[in-house]
């Protein structure tokens, strides 16, 4: 059974992380500046639960990670290998003895307490996950190959290990690969329930989560929508981004839907590709307009865009908010 959800935080304050001259800050909603870093911090992510993951350079090592606050200012101290961003109030970190050693993979809380102990996998790039729906996926190396299972929050196993490769849940369905033959990493993907179900068994290309009841898939080089029940919605028809998929963002080349909008992509001349906006229903509501030279949309769930590499954030409206 799962465990209960924790309380909402408070309010926090809406930041988006910004790189100047080679500087690491962020900014608030109106594109002030709220802060910037000094230079020994190479890497940050977005905030999260009201800290974010700050990396810096420290002598003698691959760099140290941990948390700032709204404020800038480490909350707990950058002393591991590498953290990831804080989510139901817990954080995935990677533990090694040494820079040399094999990395395995624990959980802390807000206090910087470890409450599940380090024992799976960090090996293979950036291989953890974070809590979602009260489920991480997390990698355990089983007869001699990495397996994909989810454990909760006490750190046991509700979902064994048996995929190669593994997503968050989102909705109540997680989206996992299998791979065929089991050395190939050309995986067929599908989605699960928080059972271990399927709801729609391995076939996609690619995919991505699951927002606002509909799902991303690339099926025959063209991507299109299912429902939370595995059915096709909205039929095959847009770019995809690249061949393969990724657990986290999936490589289709849309984004998903939030706010009733997701970016969808199609191909205009023999190289190029266009960008626009679709409804639940598959309906354009913004055509594609630009050439994906000149406008990338990186994530419109955070509405977040790329114009000639220099990145800005836009409105629901489509209008440009700031840049």
């Amino acid at each position: 059974m799962k465990q209960a959800e924790p309380p909402p935080d408070p309010q926090h304050a809406r930041l988006y992380p910004i790189t100047v001259d080679d500087k690491h800050g962020f900014i608030d909603e109106t594109g002030n500046v709220k802060f910037m870093l000094p230079e020994e911090i190479y890497t940050t992510f977005a905030f999260s639960e009201g800290l974010a993951v700050a990396g810096k350079s420290v002598p003698n090592t691959n760099g140290r990670w941990g948390f700032i606050d709204e404020n800038g200012k480490y909350v707990i101290e950058a002393k591991f290998i590498m953290v990831k961003p804080f989510s139901e109030g817990l954080a995935a970190v990677v533990f090694k003895e040494n820079e040399n050693a094999y990395s395995k993979v624990g959980y802390m809380d807000k206090t910087g307490r470890i409450v599940i102990p380090p024992q799976f996998s960090g090996e293979g790039g950036v291989s953890e996950r974070g809590f979602s729906e009260g489920l991480a996926a997390v990698k355990l190396y089983v007869d001699r190959m990495d397996k994909w299972g989810y454990i909760d929050k006490s750190g046991k196993y509700v979902i064994e290990p048996q995929f190669a490769a593994a997503g968050p849940f989102s909705e109540g369905r997680a989206m996992v690969g299998i791979a065929e033959p089991s050395w190939s990493i050309d995986y067929k993907w599908g989605f699960i329930d928080t059972e271990g179900r399927w709801i729609a068994k391995p076939q996609y290309k690619s995919a991505n989560q699951f927002s606002e009841g509909l799902a991303p898939v690339l099926v025959k080089d063209k991507v299109g929508f299912i429902d939370l029940q595995g059915q096709m919605v909205i039929e095959p028809q847009f770019e995809p981004d690249g061949t393969g998929g990724c657990a986290s963002s999936g490589r289709v080349g849309t984004s998903r839907f939030s706010e009733g909008l997701a970016a969808v992509q199609l191909k205009r001349q023999q190289w190029g590709k266009e960008w626009g906006f679709i409804d639940r229903l598959g309906n354009w509501v913004s055509s594609p307009r630009s050439p994906a030279r000149r406008l990338l949309v990186r994530d419109w769930q955070s509405s977040a865009f790329a114009t000639n590499k220099v990145t800005g954030y836009l409105a629901t409206s489509t209008k440009q908010a700031s840049q």
